[in-house]
């Protein structure tokens, strides 16, 4: 392969590069492409068929994620430059057009509502034939209805709802044939019904409770009585709650059922084909789709739970692959992805494919906007005001076909015929500026708009780059406060050890002087003991001593005198008695005087 700068359709040796056919369709709406068209191939086989282009303009992708720097471009493979692996602009596929598909326009126009519209559907509210649509306002705790006539709006109003309304659905509970809305109240969490009168105004307006914060509503007949229930996703407590409704005003049962975890959009589809409405709810936070199969009359025989992208915020159903089962996709806002699942019309899935969006997908819906049999996708990016639209081609996969600009962080979008010209036209609702936008689907080349797409496309670049440095300065920011979290937890784990440490020595310390105490107490107590023992023998001497004493006083003063010849000799008891007080004196003993308080018994002291 030639290391020269090369027109990406020229061949070369190596190249696989093969150029795309492209003629007009029988009413010549889709014109030729005055600039030969070539088949680019991504890494996972979708093809795009886009003009020659230079290489030294085209951006190069990474080898590995094979994921370009901006949104707006596609890593394609088999390029004929001399790095196969480079960014495709996807403005550039809008040049060349297929004899089967006519290249896909839109006309905007934009209506106010109430403030922060989080949802919106659609229905002939004033029963005059025409589409109105009908928005649930957060910011103001109302929805709006407007009044549709083909191409405008002629007039609107309101109706209160509850706290924080988060999503709205629309329906003939009262089988009046007059259409209702179903409003989901985040904040108090209850449903606002309101019956509608045919023209522009209620008849009434119910409130029923749900689980805690309800986030999406759908209606269906869960227990087959063809009277109306409605099912509600409860991101609270992680359960969706079914309404029975009684085909009046009112409802004759309610039955919660869990999900996974902070489910946010709820669609009814019958997944497993036995004629029974099953649900398909997407779980935010654990990032799974559940499928709760339905029994017919108030409860489920069976659940399933199958992995998503990253925070999968809306879900929709249709036959993708035209198998006559149902399949599921999810708009992932935590990756930026879709996520197709295809259904084996029993309870599970055959197979899985993701796709790329722009930033933050929020709402996500099923139409054939270009009118060739196959269900195509498209998405509000919240995150960077797109729309992107996904073109299927009958199975199971897609082709990303064109981004459309939105005007503030669209929130939520669903698709109809409102100008009845046979082709499906979207409704989107600007959550920060508070209006819907009307794209109306023209299906034909508009040169002056692909022109400003590339002017919006240079724009997005631009505020892409921006927000790279801004990322690259806060991930250098983290990477920071990550090594400072470190060095503080390795201090901390120092100081700890030091202290154990220091408390083990301290333990120690005291072990010790237990045991050095005890020996003293031991110690103290053998000289108390032997104390004790020396005061009894003292006491016993001293007793004895007394008593010996006494004996010989007694013995000298009743003793008798000495005799010579048989008879009494006279005697100076002064001078030669032994019973004289000097005499006694000089027999008694020196005595030792015991303190009887100082004797002392074990356990006394």
């Amino acid at each position: 392969m030639s290391s020269s700068p090369h027109s990406a359709w020229q061949p070369t040796l190596n190249c696989s590069l093969q150029q795309c056919y492209v003629s007009s369709n029988a009413n010549d709406s889709c014109r030729l492409s005055s600039t030969p068209c070539f088949n680019y191939r991504t890494s996972n086989n979708i093809t795009y068929c886009a003009p020659a282009s230079i290489c030294s303009i085209l951006e190069s992708c990474d080898n590995i994620t094979y994921r370009c720097a901006s949104n707006t471009s596609i890593c394609v493979v088999n390029s004929c430059c001399a790095q196969q692996v480079v960014c495709l602009p996807l403005s550039m596929v809008n040049f060349c057009e297929s004899a089967t598909s006519c290249p896909l326009t839109f006309i905007s126009q934009s209506f106010p509502v109430g403030f922060l519209p989080t949802s919106v559907a659609v229905g002939d509210f004033n029963c005059d034939g025409k589409l109105d649509g009908i928005v649930a306002n957060s910011g103001s705790n109302t929805v709006t209805v407007l009044f549709g006539s083909m191409n405008d709006i002629i007039g609107q109003t309101s109706f209160p709802t509850g706290v924080n309304p988060q999503a709205v659905a629309v329906a003939d509970f009262n089988r009046d044939g007059n259409l209702d809305i179903v409003v989901a109240n985040s904040d108090d969490n209850t449903l606002t019904v309101i019956l509608g009168n045919g023209i522009n105004d209620t008849l009434g307006q119910g409130i029923f409770s749900t689980g805690t914060s309800p986030q999406s509503v759908a209606v269906a007949d869960f227990n087959l009585d063809d009277k109306l229930d409605i099912i509600v996703a409860n991101s609270g407590n992680h359960t969706v709650t079914v309404i029975l409704g009684d085909g009046v005003n009112d409802t004759i049962g309610q039955r919660s059922f869990s999900t996974g975890k902070n489910p946010r959009s709820v669609a009814v589809v019958d997944f497993n084909l036995d004629g029974k409405p099953d649900v398909v709810i997407a779980n935010y936070v654990d990032n799974t789709v559940t499928v709760l199969l339905g029994n017919g009359a108030n409860d489920t025989i069976g659940q399933a739970t199958f992995p998503t992208g990253g925070n999968p915020r809306s879900v929709a159903v249709g036959d993708f692959n035209l198998d006559g089962k149902p399949d599921i996709v999810v708009a992932n806002f935590g990756t930026n992805t879709v996520v197709i699942l295809l259904g084996n019309g029993v309870n599970d899935t055959i197979g899985q494919k993701s796709f790329s969006t722009g930033i933050n997908p929020q709402s996500v819906v099923v139409s054939d906007f270009n009118l060739d049999g196959k269900p195509d996708v498209i998405v509000a990016n919240f995150g960077d005001n797109t729309l992107t639209i996904l073109l299927g081609n009958g199975q199971g996969s897609f082709t990303a076909y064109e981004t459309l600009p939105a005007t503030g962080n669209p929130s939520s979008i669903v698709t109809s015929d409102f100008n009845g010209d046979g082709k499906p036209d979207l409704v989107v609702t600007n959550y920060y500026n508070s209006t819907i936008e009307d794209l109306q689907n023209t299906n034909r080349r508009n040169s002056e708009q692909i022109n400003n797409y590339r002017i919006d496309l240079v724009s997005y670049r631009e505020r892409i780059e921006e927000s790279t440095k801004i990322r690259d300065i806060c991930n250098e920011k983290m990477l920071q406060l990550e090594q400072r979290c470190r060095d503080l937890e390795d201090r901390a784990y120092r100081a700890q050890q030091q202290q154990h440490e220091s408390i083990i020595e301290r333990d120690d310390e005291i072990q010790h002087l237990k045991q050095i105490l005890e020996q003293m107490q031991n110690d103290y107590q053998n000289l108390v003991d032997t104390k004790i023992g020396l005061d009894r023998e003292i006491a016993t001497y001293r007793k004895l001593l007394d008593s010996e004493e006494e004996r010989l006083n007694i013995v000298a003063r009743l003793g008798p005198s000495p005799t010579i010849n048989g008879s009494a000799t006279p005697t100076n008891n002064d001078e030669t008695s032994i019973n004289g007080p000097a005499q006694r004196q000089r027999l008694k003993r020196p005595r030792f005087e015991v303190d009887e308080d100082m004797i002392v018994t074990n356990g006394e002291h």
